[in-house]
């Protein structure tokens, strides 16, 4: 994909490279064929997207809630694409925007299910925030149940502080430092 205003290369875990920007008017044909790829769980407004090649293969938005300070937030990720680390750059691209407009937390209604999106959450580095449900005890054996969670019709409602601190930036030098071989192995290899 060629150079673009506000177009940002990262490398995902396994070493391969993809391009993150903003959606664009142009890209509507790519958004509704990964929205019509992707189950109805899944599909929602976009802001932020995730390229590869030529192909689009994430997207993520948030939306404001009641308050100027919270915001709702979603991400996409094409099937060959997910546990790739694809859902992780695209959150930390939109908790750096989200804080530079006055958001303070990001709210998650994830299905019970999706363990790997819960994963995601959990291992992201941002501190959970109480939410005004307590958490069951039901939960995923594989995930836990998220500090800042409570279940309710087969959805986990994770509520997120965008305020982070040495864990979160500890959890993105984590994550680079095991991107960052992985793509040398894979540029040596060309």
């Amino acid at each position: 994909m060629p150079e673009q205003p506000g177009a940002v290369n990262a490398v995902l875990r396994d070493g391969r490279q993809v391009t993150l920007r903003p959606a664009r008017a142009a890209d509507e044909p790519a958004l509704a064929a990964l929205d019509a790829s992707l189950p109805d769980r899944d599909v929602y407004g976009h802001s932020v997207t995730a390229w590869a090649d030529n192909d689009l293969i994430g997207a993520a938005a948030y939306q404001g809630l009641g308050s100027a300070h919270e915001a709702e937030v979603v991400v996409a990720v094409a099937g060959s694409w997910q546990a790739c680390g694809v859902g992780t750059l695209l959150l930390e691209h939109l908790v750096s925007d989200a804080r530079l407009r006055g958001i303070e937390s990001f709210r998650a209604e994830v299905p019970s299910g999706d363990t790997k999106m819960l994963r995601v959450l959990a291992d992201l580095g941002l501190a959970e925030t109480p939410t005004a449900h307590a958490a069951g005890p039901r939960g995923n054996a594989d995930v836990g149940v998220l500090a800042g969670s409570c279940h309710r019709d087969g959805f986990v409602t994770v509520d997120l502080s965008l305020r982070y601190g040495d864990r979160y930036l500890d959890a993105v030098a984590e994550r680079e430092s095991h991107a960052e071989p992985s793509s040398d192995a894979d540029r040596a290899a060309w």
